[in-house]
């Protein structure tokens, strides 16, 4: 990874998110600041607890108990507790990451192959699907969030002359995003109500956008 794992909660919206939108930028939530309290390490294990705050009050504190394995994995238990004014509801709540852009081959176990969300995620198959980061981006007229794949299993980016690449699971069916722009380059990208029409185009970024999600609206 070349930043993260950090705890999010943003998207950029969807055209169906118009009830929520206003709400969730009232909270804060779009402005996270990150400050970490000592680190522990004992019994081969590392702890970290990182105060994720918002503008206002609402925020989280996010605690993180590490474990490398000798084959070289590396184990996360993540314990998220909110506190402050929540919105109504929050678009999405998971890790994310950045990651070398020449991991570009994904593979999955999930609902697939095209993008599907909880709302509508029963028309998309289980099974084992394979394709490229740029494939895994929908391109709507009008910029907004995509992408997901729901109920992954197991999800592995790949790619180099070496074919070397990472693995990621989790006790429970994840959802997953991978994309060549962050959430923001899409939320602003696109015209609001009453606002002239434009479309400015989404410049792909030399990293790979990854949230690994354990809960998202439609």
């Amino acid at each position: 990874a070349e930043a993260g794992p950090r705890l999010t909660c943003a998207r950029a919206f969807t055209d169906n998110d118009i009830w929520l939108r206003q709400a969730f930028y009232d909270s804060g939530l779009t402005q996270l600041r990150y400050h970490a309290r000592p680190i522990v390490v004992k019994d081969g294990t590392i702890r970290t607890v990182v105060e994720v705050t918002g503008s206002k009050s609402a925020g989280f504190t996010h605690e993180t108990t590490w474990r490398f394995g000798a084959d070289g994995s590396l184990a996360l238990e993540n314990v998220v507790v909110p506190h402050g004014t929540m919105p109504p509801a929050l678009p999405r709540l998971g890790l994310s990451m950045r990651v070398a852009s020449d991991l570009n081959i994904a593979q999955w176990y999930g609902r697939g192959p095209r993008e599907n969300y909880v709302d509508r995620r029963t028309g998309s198959f289980l099974g084992a699907w394979s394709c490229s980061v740029d494939e895994l981006a929908e391109p709507y007229v009008r910029p907004q969030d995509n992408g997901f794949r729901s109920d992954v299993r197991w999800f592995s980016l790949a790619g180099g002359d070496d074919d070397a690449g990472v693995r990621f699971s989790a006790s429970e069916p994840m959802f997953i995003q991978a994309l060549r722009c962050g959430w923001e380059d899409l939320e602003f990208a696109r015209h609001r109500n009453r606002q002239q029409r434009f479309r400015a185009p989404v410049v792909p970024r030399e990293e790979v956008f990854l949230n690994l999600d354990v809960r998202q609206l439609g």
